[in-house]
């Protein structure tokens, strides 16, 4: 998809916000850390293609949270203590 797709979004019958096949940049509230990742690749955890074991993303507050995968390929983010 390039820059040129026209950024779409409605509402639901609800009110809720949903998107048509759209351009990613259309998503408001997208995390920064998406945002680099789609753009430049994770900053830290580039894997050059390769599998990595887990990511490391920080929430606004500056808490750090493990991203893992399971088995099920079930995502499980665990709050990384210090």
């Amino acid at each position: 998809m390039s820059d040129s797709t026209p950024i779409i979004q409605y509402a639901d019958s609800s009110g809720n916000r949903a998107y048509a096949y759209t351009h990613w940049k259309a998503i408001t509230g997208v995390p920064q850390v998406l945002i680099d990742a789609i753009n430049k690749g994770f900053p830290s955890g580039d894997s050059g293609g390769k599998s990595v074991a887990s990511v490391l993303l920080v929430s606004p507050n500056g808490t750090n949270f493990k991203l893992t995968v399971n088995d099920d390929g079930r995502l499980i983010t665990t709050k990384v203590t210090t």
